[in-house]
């Protein structure tokens, strides 16, 4: 999210919700409390002035309070605030809050799990069963 620029992909439950394929509704998503994956890639080419930009991937309708937390984290990121790592935990966890402090979001990169290449917290190597 240190990008100014970010493509997003949106997964749940392992599977990409796509415009032409999966949407929440069909993968069992009927109430809140469901945790939702997103993928966030550097864009090819930064220009001067972009702004950052958190979105369901392609043009995938969410649900109302998944479309308001999300424009509160564009709000946010716009503002300048950044997301705060969790202080327990042993991979990266982030929450991200908006203008008013308040936790809108929280996500988990897959490269900064324990023993990942990014952990944040030095746990970095190899998963071995020696």
């Amino acid at each position: 999210l240190h990008s100014r620029n970010a493509k997003l992909r949106l997964f749940f439950r392992g599977c990409e919700l796509t415009k032409n394929g999966h949407t929440l509704a069909t993968l069992g998503m009927w109430k809140s409390g469901h945790t939702v994956l997103f993928s966030i890639a550097r864009p090819e080419v930064e220009g001067d002035g972009q702004k950052p930009i958190i979105k369901p991937y392609d043009s995938l309708e969410c649900p109302k309070p998944l479309a308001r937390a999300l424009n509160q984290v564009q709000r946010a990121l716009e503002y300048g605030l950044v997301p705060k790592l969790a202080l327990d935990g042993t991979g990266g966890t982030y929450f991200m809050n908006d203008m008013r402090k308040r936790t809108v979001g929280c996500f988990k990169p897959q490269d900064e799990e324990p023993l990942a290449c990014n952990n944040p917290r030095g746990m970095v190597g190899q998963v071995s069963g020696l």
